[in-house]
This record gives structure tokens, sequence and C-alpha cells, in this order.
């Protein structure tokens, strides 16, 4: 009888926090973390408006949104604040490599991500960054990996991975 009292007090509260949270407009949005961009362009890239239901957010959706329009965006976590405030907790990436098509250059993550196109070299060097000399590319869209005019897309990112472990480890004299 104790266990059902106890099961029946959390689902109760468990409703009645959905029910109050439901029925509260978002009317403020807030963030934490460093990021480039402002809340403004949080706010749009989210999908989320004033005035939306706390309960029908579709918080994967926003996330996928956000991190689709905002490059640099790593990490995204959405976080619904009683009475009606959106708080998005952002996480950024910089660029870790840089390529060139033409005359435009391109910041890359890690994993090959797109982030910003620029028509100076100069900014990649000062900081520091590694010239990729990659295969045949046939697209390029911020945001967004390149595409590859052939099948070595696994084979590239296999090998930028032992570049990468030789790039953040130091190997020491013997």
């Amino acid at each position: 009888l104790h266990k059902r009292q106890t099961l029946a007090r959390v689902l109760l509260t468990v409703l009645m926090d959905q029910l109050v949270l439901g029925f509260m407009p978002v009317s403020n949005f807030t963030y934490k973390g460093e990021t480039h961009y402002d809340i403004s362009e949080l706010i749009n890239a989210s999908g989320i408006r004033s005035g939306d239901r706390l309960y029908k957010i579709d918080e994967k959706a926003a996330v996928a949104r956000m991190v689709r329009e905002c490059p640099y965006l790593k990490t995204v976590k959405i976080e619904k604040k009683f009475p009606n405030t959106v708080c998005f907790a952002v996480e950024e990436q910089e660029p870790g490599w840089y390529m060139q098509i033409g005359n435009d250059f391109y910041g890359l993550d890690f994993d090959l991500k797109v982030l910003l196109e620029t028509y100076l070299e100069q900014d990649f060097i000062d900081r520091g960054l590694t010239k990729l000399v990659l295969p045949e590319i046939e697209s390029v869209v911020v945001g967004e990996l390149p595409e590859f005019a052939s099948d070595d897309e696994q084979l590239i990112k296999e090998s930028l991975k032992i570049v990468d472990a030789f790039r953040t480890h130091d190997i020491k004299k013997r």
C-alpha cells in the first residue's frame, strides 16, 4: 500500500508539473555558454517562438535546426524553466583544419564539417591551422560535410584521425 501511495504521489507530481508547464507560454529566452551567436540568432535557428507552449516544444528538432543553422555549435541542450523560459546551453567548436577550393578558403572542424567560408587564408595561418589538400570536392555548403567526387570520404576521415592524434599528443624523443 505504501509503494502504491508513493507511486501515485510521484505520478501526480509529474502530471501537475506537466500541466502547469503546458499552460505557460514561452516569453523569455536565455543562453549559457560562450558563443559567436547572439540570442536572436539562437532563437531564430531553434524555430521556437514567443507564445509557444513549453510542453509542445520539440527539443530534438530544435537542436537539429540549431546545429544545422549555426555551424559553430558543437552541442546544444534546451532547458525549459518555470514558468516561461527556454534556456539554450551551448558549446562551440573552432576550426581544426582548413582547405582551399579555387579562391575560397573553408574552415573545417575535426570531422570535416564546414564551419566558415572566407577569401582570407591569413586568418587560418594566424590561428596555426593545417591546410588540407583533399581529393576532388564536388560541393561545399557551410554547416555540412564537403561532398567528395570519389568514394574516399571514409578513408580521408580515418587518415585525419591519425594526423589529429599526432597533433594532440606530445611525442617525446627517446
